[in-house]
């Protein structure tokens, strides 16, 4: 059983079920691959060490896998941790998760790119409130749409911050989610100016950066012909596969019009 979920700081847990998918597996139509693994009929139960609730399962078409499961009784809080755990058919999985302080950009940065006109680089900077030590992923999404997808490779640690503090990220397209997402380009990483984006900066513990960062990596990896991939995909689900992650977010809505100049919308 394959769970992926997330609680945002403010926000309500969601939590997708499937099984997972064999690369010999074939399928005539997505739908009929929808069918045969997604799980329906699941048992989700999160608790935040002091409220417990049964998430409620509900056909969501705006998510890939098409069916949610969530709960307004268990809302996230930085600094709490909280525990998931999914039943079906007599298999069992769980997982924890930690929400950090919230992570906020500093600012973001639009350059036009001469030999793409019409696209731009976008950029975002952030200072490390954290010795060093913070873990960071960006997300975006376009404006309509609900599910965010990670940005290509869009993980850092305090680490990579400059003797300032200050951390760069740039942020691109995701190669998995760019076919899925309505006016993207295939043949691009780059955005459009005046697409408008939803640019999440989201502060993690350190196992749920180690999922996004060997995510990421196999990713990127998995595109080029002579670098096959290997090795399983690192997890924090414990009888299972998949993610559970607690996220610091702070979210930005930009509609980039021109180099460094970003209209905000409320």
């Amino acid at each position: 059983m394959v769970l992926e979920g997330w609680i945002d700081e403010g926000g309500h847990p969601v939590v997708m079920l499937h099984k997972s998918i064999n690369f010999t597996e074939d399928f005539d139509t997505f739908d009929e691959l929808v069918g045969e693994k997604v799980i329906y009929f699941g048992k989700v139960t999160i608790s935040d060490g002091e409220t417990s609730a049964i998430l409620t399962g509900r056909l969501d078409t705006t998510y890939l896998p098409p069916y949610t499961y969530s709960s307004v009784r268990i809302m996230g809080e930085a600094g709490k941790t909280y525990y998931v755990e999914a039943e079906y058919e007599g298999k069992k999985v769980s997982a924890t998760t930690t929400i950090p302080s919230k992570a906020v950009f500093d600012s973001l940065a639009v350059e036009s790119i001469p030999e793409k006109p019409g696209f731009f680089r976008l950029t975002g900077y952030l200072t490390d409130g954290n010795a060093g030590s913070g873990y960071y992923v960006v997300f975006y999404r376009y404006k309509g749409g609900k599910q965010y997808w990670n940005s290509l490779h869009g993980v850092a640690s305090g680490l990579a911050a400059d003797a300032s503090g200050v951390i760069r990220m740039p942020i691109y397209k995701n190669m998995s989610g760019t076919s899925l997402v309505e006016n993207d380009s295939i043949s691009t990483r780059f955005f459009q100016l005046g697409d408008t984006l939803d640019v999440k900066i989201a502060a993690v513990d350190d196992v749920s950066y180690r999922f996004w960062d060997n995510f990421s990596s196999l990713t990127i990896s998995s595109t080029v012909p002579f670098l096959p991939v290997n090795e399983n995909l690192f997890t924090n689900v414990s009888g299972g596969r998949g993610y559970w992650c607690g996220y610091g977010s702070s979210t930005y809505r930009i509609i980039p019009e021109s180099d460094t100049v970003l209209r905000w919308e409320e």
